[in-house]
C-alpha cells in the first residue's frame, strides 16, 4: 500500500518509480476494501471527538508575545505581515473587550445530548 523511501531526491524518485511499476500489479477493489478495513465512522468520530475535545480543553496560549514571536518566524515578508495582522487584531479585539466587555456577556449553557439506541439501525454502523 506504501512505499517508505528516505527523504532524499534519489530515494524519493527511486520510490515513485518502484510505486508506478508496481501499480499495474495492484486489484483496486481488493486495494479499496483493505483501506475500508481499517477505517470506521464510529474510530474515525471518536478520534474527531478527542481532537476537539484536546483543542477545547487544552491549556491556554502562552500569551500574546510567544505567539508574535512565532509568527514572526514564518518568513522575512509573510512573518512580518502575519505580527502586524495579529497586533491589529489584538488591537480590535481590546477595544470591543473595553466596548463591550466580556463579564457582561452571557455565556451559553453546555449542550449534552441524550443518546438513545434506535431499533432500525444496525449496531456496526456499516452503511454502505
Amino acid at each position: 500500500m506504501v512505499v517508505l523511501t528516505d527523504p532524499s531526491p534519489e530515494a524519493l524518485l527511486a520510490g515513485v518509480e518502484h510505486a508506478i511499476q508496481r501499480i499495474h500489479h495492484i486489484d483496486p477493489w481488493a486495494f479499496h476494501t483493505r483501506v475500508g478495513a481499517l477505517y470506521s465512522w464510529q474510530q474515525v468520530s471518536a478520534r474527531t471527538e478527542r481532537v476537539y475535545d484536546d483543542v477545547a480543553c487544552g491549556p491556554d496560549d502562552a500569551g500574546l508575545v510567544v505567539s508574535l514571536c512565532r509568527y514572526y518566524k514564518c518568513g522575512p515578508l509573510l512573518g512580518k505581515l502575519a505580527v502586524a495582522v495579529m497586533m491589529v487584531l489584538w488591537v480590535y479585539w481590546r477595544v470591543l473587550e473595553w466596548v463591550w466587555p466580556a463579564a457582561g456577556v452571557e455565556h451559553a449553557k453546555t449542550c449534552v445530548l441524550l443518546q438513545k439506541e434506535q431499533p432500525n439501525k444496525t449496531k456496526s454502523g456499516d452503511f454502505m
